[in-house]
């Protein structure tokens, strides 16, 4: 799945298309996403973008490499979602691959158009400490709503994570982005999500749960009890059917099954395991919660192609789906 270079949506963007898909099937629009979306029959894969339809999604977009060329695979290496942005209609991705530059790429819904809107053109705001100047933004890539602002993580530990505002314009200017204080620097992929209804930028690192308070530029620690979920790459996915944030899976020697659920009253309930022994991890699975149903849908690879499944959070009720999932196209994932 790293190195997709057609299905761009599908291997990165698909976690916040889904609001988009939604989005434009309810309104009257012409635009390629939102007629794509209407005609899909349940269970199907359709190809929105690839080189050489005029769009501007080519392989140069997407690959990360420095001027010299030096780079491995592409920016989607270690990332599993990327951001929608309601208000301008836009999708917003950071990231970067093993040994390139970091990228900012967007997608216009309106025009059907991509563009990259190279943090800094090859010298990156976000070096991993010690390393080189490029990150994976892993689980990183978030909008506040709210208050209308991008959110992306500068490495494996939340000591640089960034904020930018959405109508400032200055994208490609280093100094116009906020450096967050750091969190606990621990070695372990972490996530962040934004919760409306509480208002709240939630970044999830086991066994800590922490909202970031603007007032006194910190984050405070929601819960520390979290100790079922995985040490590395456990998720935090708001749901806007059920108006809720679950946290889920990670990985140590093992998968872990948790599942817990932060609700709008911030009560924090752990909820059965998952009996699918399904592998939420960096780089192995998508999780994207579908805005109609409310069901939690996992993308992963099962050895023959993408198998998936779903999860209700309401109903407790998890199914694989696999087979009435239509495998994508031929040379997709490519």
């Amino acid at each position: 799945m790293i190195g997709a270079r057609r299905a761009c949506l599908i291997v990165a963007v698909v976690i916040s298309v889904v609001a988009a898909n939604n989005q434009s099937k309810a309104q009257t629009s012409t635009n390629l996403l939102a007629a794509k979306a209407a005609a899909l029959s349940p269970g199907q894969w359709v190809l929105l973008n690839q080189e050489g339809d005029g769009s501007g999604y080519t392989r140069d977009l997407v690959d990360g490499l420095t001027p010299s060329g030096a780079g491995v695979a592409s920016i989607f290496a270690y990332s599993q979602k990327a951001a929608y942005d309601p208000v301008a209609r836009k999708v917003h991705f950071i990231g970067a691959p093993h040994g390139g530059q970091t990228e900012h790429i967007v997608y216009d819904i309106a025009t059907n158009t991509w563009r990259n809107d190279g943090i800094d053109y090859g010298i990156s705001i976000f070096p991993e400490p010690g390393l080189t100047p490029n990150h994976h933004s892993y689980d990183s890539n978030v909008i506040d709503t709210g208050h209308r602002e991008f959110f992306v993580g500068g490495g494996i530990m939340p000591e640089t994570i960034y904020r930018k505002s959405l109508d400032s314009g200055s994208w490609t200017d280093p100094a116009s982005w906020i450096r967050l204080p750091a969190f606990s620097l621990a070695a372990a992929e972490y996530s962040l999500e934004y919760f409306p209804e509480r208002d709240e930028l939630l970044l999830l690192q086991t066994p800590l749960l922490a909202r970031f308070d603007r007032a006194s530029n910190s984050w405070k620690t929601i819960t520390s009890n979290l100790t079922a979920l995985g040490s590395r790459s456990p998720i935090l996915r708001y749901n806007p059917v059920y108006k809720c944030v679950v946290m889920m899976g990670g990985k140590d020697t093992t998968d872990s099954p948790a599942v817990y659920k932060y609700a709008p009253d911030g009560t924090i309930t752990r909820m059965p395991d998952d009996p699918l022994g399904l592998t939420t991890f960096i780089n192995y699975s998508l999780v994207a919660a579908d805005p109609v149903s409310g069901d939690y849908v996992f993308f992963g690879a099962d050895g023959s192609g993408v198998a998936t499944f779903k999860y209700n959070i309401a109903t407790n009720q998890w199914a694989n789906i696999t087979g009435i999932v239509q495998k994508p196209p031929a040379g997709m994932f490519q």
